[in-house]
């Protein structure tokens, strides 16, 4: 995705003015292929100061937009009203990775952070962008929207409510900082993944722990339910991804088809997760 960003003081008393002309940038912007949407920021400290950023599937996009008769003839009237006074003229900016949250909708509430990062060395960027992919695995939502599951190097999951900001549930059992978490489909439970090498699931209506999934030798950083939710897959720094399955019905036929002798109970209560072993 390619992005362009602008900021601008308005003239005193025309804030509403250059709202509505925005509107009107807008209503430009969407006739223009690759075009995927803009964001306007009022500045807190300064309720004069705006950043305008507009969002493109690609460079190319963005630049024949610029040069199309229609955003020409907007862009002429707009820089002779005396409305603004740029403080930054656009800039371009690459999206490395996108971190959105699920079903998120936009509202009169919603914002915007902006940092902007300037790295020591040209050989520091894949560490840091590898960093920022870890941290937007510690906060997920749930797929209904209502709840939001949080992981934390003090080795505790915790599930919150969206809408009032309530903690519902603080889900422990992980021996070590927790790396990863995700929201099965259905949103009925949580797993996650860390330093000690195992991959956990809770009940999300009760906060009960309900399987521990042992196997790698490092600690796991990535992890997801598979589309219909009877798969659990995880990524390790022990250089291996697993795909575990949570059914006890997939894991008896599995386990019919591979040992050649019966389980023991203590087996069936590691291994499968239940306290008698089937027939």
């Amino acid at each position: 995705m390619h992005i362009t960003r602008n900021e601008a003081e308005v003239t005193l008393g025309r804030a509403a003015e250059f709202e509505a002309t925005i509107d009107q940038l807008i209503g430009v912007l969407r006739l223009q292929p690759g075009y995927l949407g803009t964001t306007l920021l009022q500045s807190y400290g300064n309720p004069g100061r705006y950043t305008l950023t507009s969002r493109w599937t690609d460079r190319d996009a963005s630049l024949a937009s610029s040069r199309s008769e229609q955003f020409m003839a907007f862009a002429r009237s707009f820089v002779t009203n005396n409305l603004v006074r740029p403080l930054r003229l656009s800039e371009a900016c690459e999206s490395v990775f996108e971190v959105d949250a699920e079903n998120m909708q936009a509202s009169a509430s919603t914002s915007e952070i902006w940092i902007d990062w300037t790295l020591k060395g040209p050989g520091a960027a894949p560490a840091f962008e590898a960093y920022f992919r870890q941290i937007s695995e510690l906060n997920k939502y749930s797929p209904d929207g209502t709840r939001i599951a949080t992981a934390s190097i003090d080795k505790t999951v915790r599930l919150w409510d969206a809408a009032t900001g309530q903690e519902l549930f603080t889900l422990a059992g992980q021996a070590g900082p927790i790396w990863s978490v995700a929201f099965s489909p259905d949103g009925k439970y949580v797993a996650a993944g860390g330093a000690d090498n195992t991959a956990k699931i809770w009940d999300v209506a009760s906060g009960n722990q309900v399987q521990t999934l042992p196997g790698h030798t490092s600690g796991i950083y990535g992890i997801a339910f598979s589309p219909d939710g009877t798969r659990l897959a995880t990524a390790s720094s022990d250089g291996t991804a697993r795909v575990y399955a949570l059914r006890v019905a997939d894991l008896v036929d599995l386990a019919r088809r591979r040992l050649t002798s019966s389980w023991t109970l203590d087996e069936c209560q590691q291994f499968l997760h239940i306290d008698h072993c089937p027939d």
